[in-house]
């Protein structure tokens, strides 16, 4: 396989640990924390997290493809990636269901939730926050079957349509009410595959987002000088955002507003602003990189797993909410900054992250 040299983004490496921080620290105040309602609202920004976590590794897989010339390279390089985030979720399903088992144990379990657990794990996940990895894989080779097709801007055009079937099967579902058999039809699906919010319907588009960034940046490599016109972009979807998901709430208070509209033009605007953005070569970069995916799939160990199994010392960490969270985001950043220094050493733990 042709080698080529990684080019590095420190300006997306530095997005993606503080949209990590912002997810662990959002999905605490939503399940332990007691919180002002204001900086609950705060932590609500964490919906953008997500989507910039797909569209950066759109972008970083489709951006490094496009430097391999010969097709064998590229399907190389494509099956190394889905085999090495695969590998990445079995792993850690495999470690999360220690704990599930235990609990199993513990409280005892009925044949029905055995089931339930084995059906959820098929179709979606295994475990809460990581069916972020099986959804990359499925938005990355979807992305990567239609390019060879047809151009990334119409591969995107179609990842739109998914966007939107997905967000009315979530975000946007009460809007449906009105509607039987749409809803009738959305409800057997969700039975069946649990979520829209999954690699189809989100990882999919998002990343198709991240493809076309690499290509544009590529093929017009001016478009690095335009930082003003993408922070305005940003600013204003930003905006959008925040009044679009207060809307989607006081309107239908769905589950979640992950998957509202305007997240999708916010998500682009803020890759090539950030693309624009230069840092320069420092060590601290390179860690945020390399403990950013990590802290996304093992913070479950901590807000979950471990609570399930030890549940008076949890509840005693987390007896002040303001407490509880700073030791949380201690005790997930600095398991994921000790799992990427023993790597060297111990080249197993790579699997991890």
């Amino acid at each position: 396989m042709q080698t080529i040299t990684r080019n590095v983004y420190h300006s997306l490496d530095v997005a993606k640990f503080v949209c990590a921080l912002l997810i662990i620290s959002a999905h605490f105040a939503s399940e332990q924390g007691h919180f002002p309602t204001l900086i609950d609202y705060g932590f609500s920004i964490y919906i953008i997290a997500v989507p910039f976590f797909f569209c950066c590794s759109g972008f970083l897989f489709f951006d490094k493809l496009s430097r391999l010339a010969e097709p064998a390279d590229r399907k190389a390089y494509f099956v190394k990636y889905i085999k090495r985030i695969l590998l990445m979720y079995l792993v850690w399903s495999a470690i999360y269901f220690v704990f599930v088992a235990a609990g199993w144990i513990i409280k005892g379990v009925s044949v029905q939730e055995v089931l339930s657990y084995l059906h959820t794990s098929l179709l979606f996940s295994t475990y809460a926050t990581i069916w972020f990895l099986p959804a990359l894989a499925v938005g990355v080779a979807m992305v990567y079957v239609l390019q060879k097709v047809m151009s990334i801007e119409w591969v995107f055009v179609i990842s739109i349509l998914f966007y939107v079937i997905g967000a009315f099967g979530y975000s946007y579902a009460p809007a449906l009410d009105g509607v039987p058999a749409l809803r009738e039809a959305y409800r057997v699906y969700d039975a069946i595959f649990i979520s829209s919010r999954n690699g189809v319907f989100h990882g999919f588009p998002l990343i198709a987002m991240g493809a076309l960034v690499a290509k544009q940046r590529n093929a017009v490599p001016e478009k690095r000088k335009r930082g003003v016109f993408y922070l305005m972009g940003v600013l204003i979807f930003g905006v959008g955002v925040v009044g679009e998901a207060f809307w989607v709430k006081q309107q239908f208070n769905p589950t979640g507003m992950d998957t509202i509209f305007l997240l999708l033009p916010f998500t682009y605007f803020l890759i090539q602003w950030l693309l624009t953005v230069p840092l320069k070569d420092r060590k601290i970069y390179t860690l945020m990189r390399n403990t950013s995916l990590l802290m996304f799939v093992s913070q479950r160990l901590f807000l979950s797993a471990l609570p399930s199994v030890f549940p008076a010392a949890f509840q005693a960490l987390w007896s002040n909410s303001y407490a509880g969270l700073f030791l949380t985001l201690a005790l997930v950043t600095g398991f994921s900054v000790l799992i990427v220094k023993l790597t060297p050493r111990l080249k197993f733990l790579k699997v991890l992250w």
